[in-house]
């Protein structure tokens, strides 16, 4: 190169690094000094070796400035935190380079990132001499790519331009994984198969990575199955595309909770582990439970798959005397009303459907028939002459406070729904009451048509059914929209029916004719009327049955 284009292009390099050090300095500044760049030759007006001087040549090697991150690939920062990015400049071989500097201004760096207003070296070789010092504190999740260019001038004093980094960034949260059932507690029967979806997803929506099931889902206890016996995902973020398929299929009754652990690497990259809990519980299958007037036991028979009843036995201890009503409250309470010892008992139901511990709780009640249960309230008829309904408070530990009796000639059946009560109130006589504030009854009126001699009542959809105890009949009507019932049609159900309960498309009715009480199975028709009913007592005999109940 001419000695005076040689000038020119230093010059150039000079102007691109504006004020930028061009001396021989070996240290990076980002003052802002002037920088001079000094050639190799030697004082004479040509630099040594000049060819249009006579000598040999410009000594030297054109040498380039090699750009290293303290990061090596991706840099990643969580939000809320900042990490400083160190830059290392070097020459590629080692020998001296003059002139360096970052093209421009380093105040318009991208979102987040920060540094000096501009920065030079006057000399670059080996070492950390030449360091650029960034700082990249994230306010937001994103990414993108930090650009920086520069210019030096090589070691042969040839002016460069083309010097460039680019680093890729990436702002990273600490999200967590979690494992979110179908179902987050099971009660089913043994013999039945309940399918239950693990869906992984992270809290915040953005990436992990790594999910691995660490627990063995070839191991799980018993009843459950995996349909892997393996689980792992690779991306994790929203939605269902990490999702682990179990299945829970009981053979025997018990009561535990599933924990399955799992490991994972959150967005940035920190390994960390969770667990998902299932809990589980593993009945016997439904019961029919029969309470009689002539016998101081509670009976409760098997439901077959058919309806049928099998295995009928005594439940509850021996400390009743006439348990005519029973009434369920969820799955681990039952309330049986003791016509003889006038007391309503609180018993514990157990997996297998038996009843224990039962004590009595409450007050206020006279010879109580039946009963029945609306959200925090228990309602019981009183066979008393002059017994009316005892409204009392559902503690939650499950014991009956504030009990209240209304004034009346003796109640049979009760049933409840979510806005009406239904009260056998005469002899062929059955009452409407609206449910007011706490549970209480009020505005009572008689309804429907048709009743003789009327017990056990029972509500299933749009119908209402009345054991008729005076003709040998279940009445099912119509609910109407005020709660009042009409179209009542009666079918004949035994000889003197105590009470009916629906499950499904069959029908159970308890016929108290004596000196043995028999159950009748029966088909729910399309109107609700009930037909082809046939005795199925499980190989037992009742006592004047009274109130019956599925659970």
């Amino acid at each position: 190169m001419l000695p005076g284009h040689r000038s020119l292009l230093l010059l150039g390099v000079c102007s691109i690094l504006l004020l930028s050090a061009c001396g021989s300095s070996s240290y990076g500044t980002s003052s802002g000094s002037e920088i001079s760049i000094n050639g190799t030759g030697n004082t004479s007006g040509n630099p040594t070796g000049n060819p249009i001087g006579g000598g040999s040549g410009i000594t030297g090697t054109n040498n380039s400035v090699v750009a290293t991150p303290s990061v090596a690939g991706i840099v990643s920062v969580v939000v809320g935190t900042k990490q400083t990015i160190s830059v290392t400049f070097t020459s590629s071989d080692g020998r001296a380079i003059t002139g360096f500097g970052i093209s421009g201004s380093l105040s318009t760096l991208p979102t987040s990132w920060s540094g000096p207003g501009r920065f030079t070296c006057a000399s670059v070789s080996t070492g950390s001499g030449c360091v650029l010092n960034l700082t990249y504190a994230p306010g937001a999740f994103g990414s993108g790519t930090l650009a920086l260019d520069y210019v030096f001038v090589d070691n042969a004093s040839a002016p460069s331009t083309g010097g460039s980094l680019t680093i890729a960034y990436r702002a990273t949260t600490n999200d967590k994984i979690v494992g979110t059932p179908s179902k987050t507690a099971l009660d089913v029967v043994t013999g039945s198969s309940t399918a239950v979806n693990v869906t992984f997803a992270t809290d915040d929506g953005h990436p992990a990575s790594g999910l691995s099931v660490t627990s063995s889902l070839a191991a799980l206890p018993s009843g459950w199955a995996s349909t892997s016996n393996t689980f792992t995902c690779s991306n994790v973020a929203v939605g269902t595309g990490c999702q682990l398929g179990l299945t829970y299929a009981p053979t025997v009754i018990g009561s535990a909770t599933l924990s399955l652990s799992y490991s994972y690497f959150d967005d940035s990259g920190t390994a960390k582990t969770g667990t998902v809990s299932i809990p589980y519980t593993a009945r016997s299958p439904p019961h029919l439970y029969v309470g009689q007037l002539g016998n101081s036991s509670l009976y409760y028979c098997v439901l077959n798959v058919d309806g049928t009843l099998a295995s009928c036995a005594a439940t509850g201890g021996s400390v009743f005397g006439a348990p005519t009503g029973i009434v369920f409250n969820g799955n681990n309470f039952a309330y049986v009303a003791d016509w003889n010892k006038h007391a309503v008992y609180l018993c514990s139901v157990g997996l297998d459907g038996s009843l224990s511990g039962c004590a009595s709780t409450g007050s206020g009640f006279s010879a109580p028939w039946q009963l029945a249960i609306n959200g925090t309230t228990l309602y019981a008829t009183n066979a008393d002459p002059t017994g009316g309904v005892t409204t009392c408070s559902i503690n939650g530990d499950g014991s009956l406070s504030a009990c209240i009796e209304s004034l009346g000639s003796g109640t049979s059946g009760i049933a409840a729904g979510s806005s009406y009560v239904y009260i056998g109130a005469g002899v062929n006589t059955v009452d409407v009451c609206a449910i007011g504030v706490s549970g209480s009854l009020y505005g009572c009126a008689p309804t429907g048509t048709g009743f003789s001699g009327v017990d056990g009542i029972s509500l299933s959809g749009s119908y209402a059914y009345i054991a008729n105890q005076g003709n040998g009949t279940t009445s099912v009507c119509s609910i109407d929209t005020d709660g009042s019932l009409s179209g009542c049609v009666a079918s004949i159900t035994g000889v003197s029916p105590t009470d009916v309960v629906i499950k499904g498309n069959q029908a159970y009715v308890n016929d108290a004719i004596a000196p043995s009480g028999n159950i009748y199975l029966c088909s729910v028709g399309p109107v609700g009327v009930l037909t082809g009913c046939m005795i199925y007592n499980g190989g037992t005999s009742f006592n004047y049955g009274v109130q019956i109940a599925v659970h």
